[in-house]
């Protein structure tokens, strides 16, 4: 099995690839799909953002609920 990091390059070595030939010898069809690949790529990167921030939001909530709470004292005088 392929690791992800792997895939990663290879796709990233593509992209280069792409950009680095673009209208030389990759035909218009061909680039097109390139664009939408990386469109979502960068989709992908978005959603795994927005999730990541919403852990972190979680979490926050979480610890904002569990610190102690102020202790009431009534003083006479």
């Amino acid at each position: 099995m392929i690791q992800k990091e792997t895939v990663h390059r290879l796709i990233d070595q593509l992209f280069e690839i792409c950009e680095t030939l673009h209208g030389k010898m990759i035909p218009q069809e061909a680039q097109q799909h390139f664009q939408k690949a990386k469109k979502e790529k960068l989709l992908g990167l978005q959603a795994l953002i927005a999730h990541s921030i919403q852990e972190i939001e979680k979490n926050e909530k979480k610890q904002d609920q569990q610190a102690p709470q102020g202790k009431k004292i009534d003083i006479e005088y």
